[in-house]
């Protein structure tokens, strides 16, 4: 499996807008991997993402071949950016988009488009929510891979999501990545009435090659960040590593996490923390990477269910700025973690990956037009 290119785009979606697009350098490549941090006061409507590349026919119309990073509330500016990879033809990536209607909670199953094999896929969800209630039940989504009754399966045919409350309409995309260069175990842990817990995967896997991704939902129909917000990584010890730990502050905390241990073969991952002492809005950590192919990952969530965040320790309501980070390589020593406003947070940890994706030896090529399921 090798990388065809890495473009990273930033912006911000101003106070009275929903989008923020960026022209890409030649022609799409295939996935959005979005992240944002909500200027103090957004909503969760105001500051969760969908990220997508704009193709014809697509429901409103966008500009063809363009990045598009939507949400649905224009209340409270947002700081966005994504990383736009395009794979070679090892990886098949299928991209769909769905709508969740506003009456639904639990689950509600989406076809893919094709059938994939469980051990070599893993999937996550953009989108974005209608609803000015801003409670966790309505917004938090989780995505999993199943057949088309939701249940765990083999061979797979559909992604389900799930949230615990309504109403509000939930529109966005979710893709699905499937790989013979791809060992994937998919895992759930309920933190309930705990503030750290652990779950043991079913095979050990090198750390130093395997990254998670994951998202939630909850039954919480409150707004505080400090019973929702989590982070989640593996114990970095190489080869051998088998154990995923969930953090969260408070042990009223009702939600459930699906994640996806995917190894890699050919590409490598590294993995820190850090533990912010002060009201920091920006680390820069020293790093060892080649920044031309990384992706950074925080909290082993998928950047779109609440775009990187950490176990907050605020009780905010409403405040995405106590509880999202973004995050770039900016240069092959170099990590930078952005949080947007200070808010009530001082004291905070978050865990962090890199994936330096395979290229086969050659720099990352020209973008090149791809067919891409939708």
């Amino acid at each position: 499996m090798t990388v065809a290119s890495i473009q990273y785009h930033s912006g911000t979606i101003a106070n009275a807008a929903e989008n923020f697009t960026a022209a890409l350098t030649g022609t799409p490549a295939l996935v959005v991997f979005p992240m944002g941090s909500g200027a103090s006061g957004a909503r969760w409507d105001a500051a969760q993402l969908d990220g997508f590349i704009a193709e014809a026919g697509e429901d409103p119309p966008y500009a063809e071949g363009d990045l598009w990073l939507r949400r649905d509330a224009p209340s409270g500016s947002l700081d966005v950016s994504a990383h736009v990879v395009e794979f070679d033809s090892s990886v098949n990536v299928y991209k769909v988009a769905y709508n969740y209607v506003s009456a639904w909670t639990g689950d509600h199953s989406f076809s893919i488009g094709a059938t994939v094999d469980a051990t070599k896929a893993f999937c996550f969800a953009g989108k974005y929510c209608d609803s000015a209630d801003g409670t966790y039940d309505v917004h938090l989504v989780r995505a999993r891979l199943t057949d088309n009754l939701g249940a765990v399966s083999a061979n797979p045919t559909h992604v389900t999501l799930s949230r615990q409350g309504a109403p509000g309409t939930i529109d966005g995309h979710f893709y699905v990545l499937e790989s013979d260069d791809f060992s994937v175990q998919q895992f759930e842990i309920d933190p309930s009435g705990t503030t750290s817990t652990t779950a043991t995967l079913s095979t050990t896997v090198d750390s130093g090659k395997t990254f998670l991704m994951g998202s939630w939902e909850s039954s919480d129909t409150g707004r505080q960040n400090a019973i929702n917000t989590c982070d989640v990584w593996l114990e970095d010890v190489g080869a051998g590593a088998d154990t995923v730990t969930l953090d969260v502050v408070s042990t009223s905390n009702s939600i459930v996490y699906t994640g996806y241990a995917v190894e890699l073969t050919g590409s490598t991952v590294t993995h820190g923390s850090v533990t912010s002492v002060t009201a920091e809005t920006q680390h820069d950590i020293t790093v060892d990477v080649d920044s031309s192919v990384a992706l950074p990952i925080i909290s082993g969530n998928d950047g779109t269910t609440t775009q990187g965040t950490f176990p907050s320790t605020t009780s905010s309501d409403n405040d995405m700025a106590d509880a999202s980070l973004r995050a770039q390589v900016t240069s092959d020593t170099n990590l930078q973690v952005l949080k947007l406003d200070v808010g009530g947070e001082t004291n905070y940890t978050f865990h962090w990956s890199i994936i330096e994706w395979d290229t086969g030896g050659a720099p990352p090529a020209t973008p090149r037009r791809v067919m891409v399921v939708s």
